[in-house]
């Protein structure tokens, strides 16, 4: 598991500083007491929607923006201007 130093610590024969990850068995660590603190393994993170797969009427402002900079369209103006501008020319696509 790995643990963090909150001192600066000799372990297993090299100085480690404070702030550092290691990697210690539990009970390489319960030598440590409050000298070490365990890190949480990261969380996955969810991959967000792509745009595309969004009705644009649920779009946010920002999502609109990214939108039609994904198009080479202007990301300028009202919500409603957005809509109007992607949404004619993923028409003319189609």
């Amino acid at each position: 598991m790995r643990y963090l130093t909150n001192a600066a610590l000799i372990v297993k024969g090299d100085r480690v500083g404070r702030g550092v990850e290691i990697e210690l068995t539990p009970d390489e660590a319960a030598v440590f007491g409050t000298d070490i603190s365990p890190v949480e393994p990261a969380q996955p993170v969810e991959p967000a929607p792509e745009l595309s797969s969004i009705p644009l009427d649920e779009m946010s402002m920002a999502q609109l923006k990214e939108r039609a900079k994904e198009l080479g369209l202007s990301a300028s103006g009202s919500k409603a201007d957005l809509l109007e501008r992607i949404t004619l020319h993923l028409s003319k696509e189609s």
